[in-house]
């Protein structure tokens, strides 16, 4: 039998054998890797807060509320409407065109070390300004808008942030954008 080779399988383990030179090789097939344990989602509830103020008089307060899967994907609000806005064409013809006019926001979150989030949120606000706000002729609409992304708000459970604060060149009045984190139990 020299020369000659043998192989035996017993369950996962091959055994090879040379006859005659003494040579063995054992190999072993993987061990199965147990199965990773399924994260548990964490859900945020972020409550997104637009107020304007006119001196100290809050003129608006506008609240949104997002439900946000830490680590997952960015959930999204969307609302408003299209104010029909006219012009007159060659010849005196009017025709129409539409304006988007509400508020967008996106937001999706990280889970950090010891219970705090980072928040990823984009926010823009488009709205009609009085006829009266800048000067411009009246019965024409004036639009506003405000815009802002900020991935740097850090929070944990029941933290409110001020995430930015800006004043409306046409009209005077100072934006705010509060966020508030809670978890959802």
């Amino acid at each position: 039998m020299t020369g000659h080779r043998l192989i035996v399988a017993t369950g996962a383990v091959f055994v090879m054998l040379t006859c005659g030179i003494g040579y063995a090789q054992q190999t072993s097939a993987p061990s199965p890797q147990p199965a990773a344990a399924a994260k548990e989602p964490v859900l945020l509830k972020v409550q997104v807060v637009i107020s304007r103020r006119q001196g100290d008089k809050v003129i608006a307060r506008h609240p949104y509320t997002l439900n946000v899967d830490a680590d997952g994907p960015r959930s999204n609000l969307r609302m408003g409407t299209q104010i029909p806005v006219t012009s007159v064409a060659g010849e005196g013809k009017t025709s129409y065109g539409y304006k988007d006019v509400g508020t967008d926001i996106n937001c999706s979150a990280k889970t950090l070390e010891g219970g705090r989030y980072r928040l990823d949120l984009g926010l823009t606000d488009n709205q009609v300004l009085a006829d009266d706000t800048n000067g411009a002729a009246k019965g024409l609409p004036q639009f506003g808008s405000f815009s802002v992304t900020n991935e740097f708000a850090v929070l944990r459970d029941g933290q409110t942030t001020q995430l930015t604060t800006a004043t409306e060149k046409s009209t005077g009045a100072t934006i705010t954008v509060d966020v508030t984190l809670n978890v959802i139990k």
